[in-house]
């Protein structure tokens, strides 16, 4: 069942106890769509809990709505029988919701419902009720037009709100990219309701001294193919271990690259562990980066931000393959 408003908001009514997961590595969008669903749950008298598997960066601590957030929790690892529903949102599969879902693989299990919100274009529909935009700039933007009718008089309006905005924000790296003049309306009508200069100062004033340690290694370490048009970098695990730098902390390395006048799209392997490395594909400039991260790993995403993990091969193997996918 899909994308029928009626469905999923008698789904939300009927719902009584929630558990709301990010997903691995969250980001703004996850970390928005996430925390305005469990605020509007909570106006309706709902029982909420969101988890995540892993940390997000530093700048997201300065919201107060951090503490809402069981950091840390796997949802592989919490007793999902305590729940009657499960909202799963910004992912196009479940496994991306556990720390070794990449590897391993991860299905919720079939007595909790699972509504499924999500913007992806490899969206694989795993929930009961499924809820799929391509669309939409962000599952955030989603969550907006869904949620927007029942909001009048709603206690929590501003939050929802709030929330909504930092996802927006976040996935369009502040109105840069996936942006329509729709998107433009909602944020304006947004910002006339919410302390909009506050989330300004947090997302984009309050970078963390690892983050940049990490683009900094970025930069260093890029290497330019002029004749195919494209820029990449790579960081190692020694690197990010020598500087210590966070998990949370890695994030934003493919978009340094791929405003570069002359490239088109832009990649970064990041290795996670030995033999475990992630690569992030950007593009914003007609290139269609979602269909590397199948001939390379188990990944996907959208047609301008992607990724994949790839298990087995050295950080120089996997750069090798990826530059030879990208040549072709």
């Amino acid at each position: 069942m899909e994308n029928n408003n009626g469905d999923i908001l008698d789904a939300l009514t009927k719902a009584n106890n929630v558990v709301i997961p990010l997903h691995i590595r969250p980001d703004g969008d996850s970390f928005g769509s996430t925390l305005a669903m469990h605020y509007f749950l909570e106006s309706m008298g709902k029982k909420t809990t969101v988890v995540s598997s892993d940390t997000i960066r530093g700048t997201f601590e300065l919201f107060e709505d951090y503490k809402i957030v069981k950091w840390g929790t796997d949802l592989k690892n919490t007793d999902l029988t305590k729940y009657d529903s499960l909202i799963s949102l910004d992912v196009s599969e479940a496994y991306r919701f556990v720390k070794d879902g990449e590897s391993n693989g991860y299905k919720i299990p079939d007595n909790i419902f699972t509504i499924a919100i999500d913007h992806h274009l490899n969206f694989t529909s795993f929930g009961n009720i499924n809820y799929h935009f391509i669309d939409k700039s962000s599952t955030s933007e989603i969550i907006y037009d869904l949620l927007l009718p029942h909001l009048e008089n709603n206690k929590n309006r501003i939050k929802v709100l709030e929330m909504v905005l930092v996802g927006i924000l976040s996935d369009t790296g502040f109105l840069k990219w996936a942006i329509s003049p729709e998107v433009i309306k909602k944020v304006e009508a947004i910002m006339r309701e919410v302390d909009y200069k506050r989330i300004w100062e947090i997302l984009l004033y309050n970078n963390s001294l690892e983050n940049k340690k990490f683009q900094a290694i970025i930069l260093k370490n890029a290497i330019y193919n002029k004749e195919k048009r494209f820029a990449y970098s790579k960081i190692s695990y020694k690197e990010i271990i020598d500087n210590n730098i966070p998990d949370g902390e890695l994030g934003g390395g493919a978009d340094l690259l791929k405003d570069i006048m002359g490239f088109d799209f832009s990649f970064v392997l990041r290795e996670v562990e030995v033999g475990k490395v992630f690569i992030s594909f950007r593009s914003q400039k007609g290139v269609d980066v979602s269909v590397f991260p199948p001939k390379l790993g188990n990944g996907g995403g959208h047609k301008m931000a992607s990724g994949a993990f790839v298990f087995g091969k050295s950080l120089e193997e996997v750069e090798a393959e990826a530059v030879r996918v990208v040549s072709n």
